[in-house]
């Protein structure tokens, strides 16, 4: 089966310009982690769901000149797409690569993504779309955000990040490993909590950062002091019947990060920058396996992590 054959009429058609129309002629800047993204072409409604979603990222003035990512939003006609039943599945879509694009198909959307010389991108959307909106905006959102924190060396990464006393700790894990229930936890216990679900790790030119991102889990968007702070630690989350850390070598926790470096670890093409990025941060970041139960106890383990780091490497 060809790339976007589930989605579309003519799958030929994601790898051709499309004609098509702005939706409208609002724009919308969104700020966080060292770059400002421009969305073009919005009529008042999506543009108000942009702003409700992403307020706290969005900038007053909706200068685009000096946006770092900007990306067109169009119309196009329905009669693109195949006419599918998400009723009781989950909602999905595919992703192709090349060396210097990378292309969404879904349902009632497409999108790509221009990766040299910089990040930029066109979302095309069936003009018949009522509901579904935000929802195909945050996952082509997501996809544009991934590549362009790896375009500026760091990496997203699927975590619950924590923070106290000015140092942050990311718990790595997949959906279901407990981030959520652990973030809830620490921060009961007076923590900070970035994300419950994905955050940013880049680099200042001297030590590593985790940073917050506005796509946010269960627990939904937090107020923090800081949107960044120095990394302290990763560990990998494992539900348990206590409180303990425990080994995570250099290997099993380069491919646990691997995992959960969201589209981009599928991208052949970017594969060797990103596992470069991941063992720089590996190199000089203490790690554990986090194992712990629901008594709250658990996020106090995080400060003994240089310790446990000292000892195996």
């Amino acid at each position: 089966m060809a790339f976007s054959d589930t989605f579309l009429i003519d799958p030929s058609n994601v790898y051709t310009p499309l004609s098509g129309d702005h939706w409208g002629t609002r724009r919308r800047v969104i700020d966080f982690a060292g770059s400002s993204y421009c969305f073009f072409g919005l009529n008042q409604k999506q543009d108000n769901s942009i702003q409700a979603r992403f307020a706290w990222y969005c900038k007053c003035r909706q200068d685009c000149k000096k946006a770092k990512v900007v990306s067109n939003v169009v119309q196009v006609s329905p009669a693109l797409f195949k006419d599918i039943d998400f009723t009781g599945k989950e909602y999905t879509f595919e992703l192709d690569y090349d060396d210097c694009a990378v292309r969404l198909a879904g349902h009632n959307f497409m999108a790509h993504i221009d990766l040299h010389p910089r990040v930029q991108g066109t979302l095309w959307i069936s003009a018949h779309l009522k509901e579904d909106f935000l929802l195909i905006f945050e996952n082509f959102f997501r996809t544009l955000a991934s590549y362009q924190v790896l375009s500026a060396g760091g990496v997203v990464l699927h975590s619950a990040c924590i923070a106290k006393e000015n140092r942050a700790y990311l718990a790595i894990g997949h959906s279901g490993a407990g981030k959520t229930t652990f973030s809830r936890m620490a921060e009961e216990k007076g923590w900070e909590v970035l994300s419950d679900d994905m955050n940013a790790v880049t680099f200042d030119g001297k030590q590593w950062l985790a940073e917050k991102l506005p796509f946010s889990g269960d627990l939904g968007q937090r107020l923090t002091r800081q949107n960044r702070y120095p990394l302290a630690g990763i560990c990998m989350l494992r539900q348990s019947t206590d409180n303990y850390l425990s080994e995570w070598s250099y290997g099993a926790a380069v491919a646990k990060m691997l995992g959960c470096s969201p589209v981009v670890n599928s991208d052949p093409v970017r594969l060797d920058p990103l596992m470069t990025i991941l063992e720089s941060i590996l190199n000089v970041t203490p790690r554990g396996i986090l194992k712990f139960c629901k008594d709250g106890n658990a996020p106090a383990l995080l400060k003994k992590l240089k310790q446990n780091y000292a000892r195996i490497n």
